[in-house]
């Protein structure tokens, strides 16, 4: 059973939670977080994911290394926060742990508004992160259920790819990667 995921107002205010099914069906506000996992610090080799074929939404589509909703914690009877939600997602979709492997970070660097469709109306949190930091010496698994492939693309390919073939990523995608090649320009890591 899928775990409520937090409902906020167009504030990002926590009104309550409800089922994921019910919220895109009817366009709750609600939140997420994207994380963007790069292969080094030269921040030109780029992590993308290929959504698991199972997947109730967006299914076989590229998105960011990895992604997911902020859970209601029943539990604690609160909402993850953003930063929870994405150290959660980061480990399960590309480790198959249940928490962030030793030696990665996650560095935050924005949230956005991201309306996809009239009925997915989210706030995110990206966060960036890089594999080969000098501290990480784990490998790369990816959760069999969620994820159906990886692929490493520079950011140079990517975007001629996102002209050419834009259909094959996900809106959520193609609205937060203007926000990392911002990021990255800003702090000369990369050149458009």
């Amino acid at each position: 059973m899928m775990p409520d995921i937090v409902t906020v107002d167009e504030y990002d205010c926590v009104i309550g939670h409800d089922r994921f099914k019910d919220v895109h069906k009817t366009g709750i506000w609600h939140r997420t977080s994207h994380i963007f996992l790069f292969l080094d610090e030269s921040y030109r080799d780029l992590l993308l994911q290929v959504r698991g074929k199972t997947l109730v939404e967006r299914p076989l589509l590229y998105q960011t290394s990895a992604a997911g909703h902020v859970d209601w914690n029943h539990v604690l009877d609160e909402p993850e926060s953003y930063r929870e939600t994405a150290e959660k997602e980061f480990a399960e979709e590309l480790f198959s742990l249940h928490s962030l492997p030793e030696g990665l970070t996650l560095d935050w660097f924005a949230r956005t508004k991201i309306v996809s469709r009239p009925t997915n109306k989210e706030f995110g949190d990206l966060y960036i992160s890089v594999l080969d930091n000098g501290k990480f010496e784990g490998n790369l698994s990816p959760h069999p259920e969620e994820v159906e492939a990886i692929e490493w693309t520079s950011l140079d390919v990517l975007k001629d790819d996102l002209h050419v073939n834009p259909n094959k990523y996900t809106t959520t995608f193609k609205i937060t990667l203007p926000y990392l090649l911002a990021h990255l320009e800003s702090k000369n890591q990369w050149k458009g």
